[in-house]
């Protein structure tokens, strides 16, 4: 299979393009930066959005704006290249004859779950504009889906991390920085506050999968572990993984910032027999392991 993945050198990209490598597919993967310049491409100019797509059976859509700090900055950049950028891939997609489109949204359109998780059929309610982005781009997939005939799938990850993750950013990113560093953290929230944190392999096997099972003409999955996970637990496993105490506080958080976030996976597996395999405990150690073994020992230990 000719797979094309947008975004391919981000964290969710990269991962994704990893495993359909793995499996054997044909990948082209391109970025709006990169140290190959043949891969460079840029979802808001047309042409470059046909030459992504030139070729492919499946193109995946990973490339947005979701840096909270980036968002803050200039949100109607981040506007543009998630809603624009989207309808523009699209476009191409039609017009270069690839068959399947899948688009990697979020688990934050649902905004606070209720005392359940998340389905797919739940009626969406973002809090915030990445999130309305997202969901902005799921009716563009139904859009064309109907229009066009292009079989489209919209993938929500909820809390994604693992190896190659950023750590300026997350509530695990933010913890194990503050590990390696040995230096204070404030989380946003409270100790209360439920997450789905599902592995980055999770989530790349799930788009893996997608990209070559049959599928209804258009449909929603959600990308999750299918547990949530407080706040004030996650900071006890992480405090864990080390002998040193991590200096850990809660702030108020943004208005934007759900209370209770979790992923219902019934759906992935009623179509793929597919189930998350990795969870908290397994892949935080593994993850803060990564990270130890990149960085100089001094700063692992907090130097």
């Amino acid at each position: 299979m000719r797979i094309a993945i947008t975004g391919g050198y981000g964290f969710i990209g990269a991962a994704v393009a990893k495993a359909l490598r793995n499996e054997g597919h044909s990948v082209k993967a391109t970025d709006i930066a990169g140290a190959d310049a043949r891969h460079i491409r840029n979802v808001l100019i047309p042409d470059d959005c046909a030459h992504i797509c030139r070729g492919a059976d499946v193109v995946i859509h990973s490339a947005a704006i979701h840096n909270a700090a980036t968002i803050s900055a200039d949100p109607t950049d981040m506007v543009g290249l998630n809603i624009d950028g989207t309808a523009n891939m699209l476009t191409a997609a039609v017009s270069e004859g690839a068959q399947r489109f899948i688009y990697l949204s979020t688990g934050k359109i649902y905004g606070d779950a209720s005392y359940r998780p998340s389905r797919e059929s739940d009626l969406p309610r973002p809090r915030e504009q990445y999130a309305l982005t997202k969901l902005a781009g799921e009716y563009y997939l139904e859009n064309f889906s109907r229009k066009h005939g292009l079989e489209c799938l919209s993938i929500r990850p909820f809390s994604v991390y693992g190896p190659g993750q950023d750590l300026h950013t997350g509530y695990i990113g933010m913890l194990i920085e503050s590990l390696l560093n040995g230096t204070p953290t404030q989380l946003p929230g409270a100790g209360d506050f439920l997450r789905d944190f599902v592995h980055i392999s999770d989530v790349a096997r799930l788009c893996a999968v997608a990209a070559t099972a049959p599928l209804p003409p258009f449909s929603v999955l959600n990308s999750g572990s299918g547990q949530a996970t407080r706040l004030d637990d996650l900071v006890r496993i992480t405090q864990d993984l080390s002998e040193e105490r991590i200096q850990t506080s809660f702030r108020k958080p943004g208005a934007g910032t759900l209370t209770r976030s979790c992923g219902d996976m019934a759906t992935a597996f009623e179509l793929f027999g597919y189930q998350p395999m990795i969870d908290l405990q397994t892949g935080l150690p593994e993850t803060l392991e990564w990270f130890q073994s990149r960085i100089p020992a001094q700063r692992a230990a907090g130097g």
